[in-house]
């Protein structure tokens, strides 16, 4: 799965987005959520103030049921995710209120072979 968001474009907020997600910064709730919910791998990465995040689940996984275990892991999930919210801003075009977007696979190419 992978997501696309972007940051309100403030240097200073910036700095602090990336440090609350530096492996010092970020809240033991996450870790907890993460394992909860079947997460294997998350990597966020930034360019100037574009976010593109990319999780890694199992094949089978269902999105809503992981949200519905990731949300209910601990109840310090959900400040954090208020508190995220305050530093994300939608992609234009994109309802204000969803933050993340989901991206589209157009181009897959490996060992050897193009398999999209």
């Amino acid at each position: 799965m992978v997501y696309t968001t972007d940051l309100v474009n403030e240097p200073a907020l910036i700095k602090v987005y990336d440090s609350m997600h530096s492996k010092k910064g970020v809240w033991p709730a996450l870790k907890k959520a993460n394992l909860a919910s079947g997460i294997h791998e998350i990597r966020i990465y930034r360019f100037d103030n574009r976010l593109f995040m990319m999780v890694t689940v199992p094949a089978d996984a269902d999105p809503s049921k992981m949200d519905s275990l990731y949300l209910g892991a601990d109840k310090k999930i959900e400040v954090w995710s208020k508190m995220m919210s305050n530093f994300q801003r939608a992609l234009p075009g994109v309802d204000s209120t969803k933050k993340w977007s989901s991206m589209e696979l157009i181009h897959h190419y490996a060992d050897g072979e193009y398999q999209q």
